[in-house]
């Protein structure tokens, strides 16, 4: 997909769904997809740790802090 039409279309359709997209783990993972960032990206900015990234977007542990900056990046992504 090297043409540039082509991945703005794949990116508003990655969006469009996004405002679907009923699960959580699915939602966050589709917004990394959206903006181009890593769980590792995620991690960095918060300073935490990666399995504690994946343990929120999993829906295996929750954080107040990791799942407030993942909506804010829903919103933003939308």
């Amino acid at each position: 997909m090297n043409n540039p039409s082509a991945r703005k279309n794949t990116r508003k359709q990655l969006q469009r769904e996004l405002l679907r997209v009923g699960d959580e783990a699915t939602k966050y993972k589709m917004v990394l997809l959206v903006l181009k960032k890593s769980q590792a990206d995620i991690a960095r900015e918060l300073q935490v740790t990666l399995p504690a990234v994946n343990g929120v977007i999993n829906g295996n542990s929750r954080s107040k802090r990791i799942e407030e900056y993942l909506e804010k990046l829903v919103k933003e992504a939308a």
